[in-house]
């Protein structure tokens, strides 16, 4: 017996960290996007340190009617980027929604990342032809879907998604 207890200490300590990650990354796109398929049309959460708002071009963003922004994602538990994800907002509210959720990164003390900020972001999750997935807190995604739009909007997410890959991401400064 007391040569076994060493050995079960030594598995418990292995695995509770793999654990503790996992569950500490939940609100971040790596996660939601890892998950895509499960998530799909449901309502999800991510951590949100800052967004960038995309520059597509404007025949695509009018095809959708929505903004499409980049939200770069934080995992405060385990202090670590989150990854990024797009999100379709509404032209009208484009510029509320950039100040709410911020276009830098919020980080208290500079040089300490575990103390960067996030506000929780809530949206339903829709996937497009190719894989690539989008928040759509614009609800104007979903309805181009349905009338006919699809290939607008796969146009749209696959530019979207490559000037995402560009840019700024959170700790960049």
């Amino acid at each position: 017996m007391k040569k076994l207890f060493p050995l079960v200490l030594a598995a418990v300590s292995l695995l509770t960290p793999a654990f503790a990650a996992e569950q500490a990354s939940d609100n971040t796109a790596r996660a939601i996007i890892l998950k895509k398929e499960e998530l799909k049309g449901k309502t999800v959460t991510v951590d949100v340190a800052m967004v960038t708002r995309l520059k597509l071009d404007a025949k695509k963003s009018e095809a959708i009617g929505t903004v499409l922004f980049a939200a770069h994602t934080y995992d405060t538990k385990s202090n670590t980027r989150g990854g990024s994800i797009l999100v379709a907002v509404a032209k009208e509210e484009a510029d509320a929604f950039a100040k709410r959720y911020g276009t830098t990164v919020d980080d208290n003390a500079p040089g300490r990342r575990r103390d960067i900020e996030t506000k929780a972001l809530r949206a339903p999750l829709v996937l497009v032809k190719g894989g690539h997935c989008l928040l759509d807190v614009s609800g104007k995604v979903a309805d181009a879907i349905k009338n006919n739009k699809t290939e607008a909007v796969e146009a749209a997410v696959v530019d979207g998604a490559a000037e995402a890959e560009k840019g700024d991401r959170p700790g960049k400064r």
